[in-house]
């Protein structure tokens, strides 16, 4: 059996010193960290010398632009809950962009309104007169023409994007709804009555 003991030295030997393993690197672990170094250092130099790629688009370019609602305590002026003291619907309203490019679509097809009151006016801007108001889950007709994607604050920290829409309703009346606050599919129209005891 081994011991701990150092050996006896020999005569006509001369003293070696004595290796000591610890804190010290043997030869593969020195070349794994070199090895990480290497392909870090390369790495880095890969992707600091390269300029950004930003894709042109081959078609027209469109700018998304922020509409604040004319006053903010209002939740949205599509909607029909908001927090303003004057029930006219122009008494405060500026009109934001007058015109605006509109892109004609297609086919006609069923939209369904999901909020509960929706206000179509008679130009894409907040400041178009009200024609109508929509209610929650009431079908209506995509005319096919639809404006470039706009911002809208509908409250003070959420903005929605989305594209006015030109409507027909059920009685006939044509006009614009911002189309944030309608979908393709139709939305459950029932309340949810408890069941009695």
């Amino acid at each position: 059996m081994a011991s701990n003991r150092p050996r006896r030295q020999i005569e006509g030997e001369e003293a070696q010193p004595q290796k000591s393993s610890r804190g010290k690197l043997n030869n593969m672990e020195l070349f794994g960290i070199g090895l990480f170094c290497v392909a870090f250092l390369l790495y880095g130099i890969s992707k600091c010398g390269k300029e950004p790629v930003v894709e042109s688009p081959s078609g027209p370019v469109v700018t998304e632009e922020v509409v604040d609602s004319p006053a903010i305590a209002r939740r949205d002026e599509n909607a029909s809950s908001f927090t303003g003291t004057n029930s006219d619907n122009n008494s405060n309203a500026a009109p934001t962009a007058p015109t605006n490019p509109t892109v004609v679509g297609g086919a006609t097809r069923k939209l369904y309104v999901i909020i509960d009151s929706l206000r179509v006016r008679q130009a894409p801007n907040l400041g178009g007169q009200l024609v109508t108001n929509l209610k929650y889950g009431e079908e209506i007709t995509d005319l096919g023409e639809r404006t470039v994607s706009e911002k809208l604050r509908v409250s003070p920290d959420e903005v929605r994007t989305a594209p006015w829409i030109k409507i027909k309703n059920k009685e006939g009346q044509v006009g614009w709804a911002f189309g944030a606050y309608l979908q393709f599919y139709p939305v459950p129209t029932t309340t949810n009555i408890p069941a009695e005891n």
